[in-house]
């Protein structure tokens, strides 16, 4: 052996040991069976690709998304609904039932002259009071929106006074209004060297019953 073969040899156990990283391959996963003709959708047939490969019958759990949901069971809930619905057909059952009511007299009753009167006359004021208060409401809120500020106030004013007063107390003075007020007309005066002259009185005469 030589010389020189002798310090290459003492180079080689002198130098520290270099570990050698080896690659482990992984195993391939196995790819997922082919889509079935059937389980094509109406896209891939009118575009005419191949269906992507779904999963198989032994491919894992479904997502939550695609999992059956099943309603949660409320027993108290049909429970008290069974309750109400007995309660119910008791009263109805009474209403029918029970000779106190005395159903024949109250037909008889209502269907008299005036109270069939009445109720048409009762009928026509809720429709006029509908009229007029939707009127009234419009012009109340075009006073309120306006630049002026008497209208402003005269609005606010208004819907002010009637939210606070009960609405108890607002029918008693309406329905006595007659006594303050007995007539409301508008009148043209004649003018002079003229006959004409009209006026109109509010409220007619059938509104209401004549003073004893």
């Amino acid at each position: 052996m030589t010389e020189k073969q002798l310090t290459t040899e003492k180079q080689a156990m002198t130098e520290p040991l270099v570990p050698v990283r080896t690659a482990v391959a992984e195993p391939a996963a196995a790819p997922p069976p082919d889509r079935t003709p059937s389980d094509r959708t109406p896209s891939d047939q009118a575009s005419g690709q191949s269906p992507e490969p779904g999963p198989g019958p032994g491919a894992g759990p479904r997502p939550a998304t695609e999992q059956r949901v099943i309603p949660l069971r409320h027993p108290g809930r049909w429970l008290v609904t069974a309750v109400v619905l007995v309660l119910v057909a008791q009263f109805i059952h009474g209403l029918v039932s029970n000779p106190f009511y005395q159903w024949g007299r109250f037909g008889y009753w209502f269907l008299r002259p005036v109270i069939l009167n009445g109720l048409v006359i009762t009928l026509e004021v809720t429709a006029l009071s509908a009229v007029l208060g939707l009127a009234a409401g419009v012009l109340l809120a075009l006073a309120r929106l306006s630049r002026s500020p008497v209208l402003r106030m005269v609005s606010w004013t208004y819907v002010w006074l009637f939210r606070s007063v009960p609405l108890i107390v607002v029918l008693l003075v309406l329905y006595n209004a007659s006594a303050l007020y007995r007539t409301l007309s508008l009148a043209c005066r004649s003018v002079p060297g003229s006959s004409t002259s009209t006026s109109r009185r509010w409220p007619p005469t059938w509104w209401w019953p004549p003073s004893g």
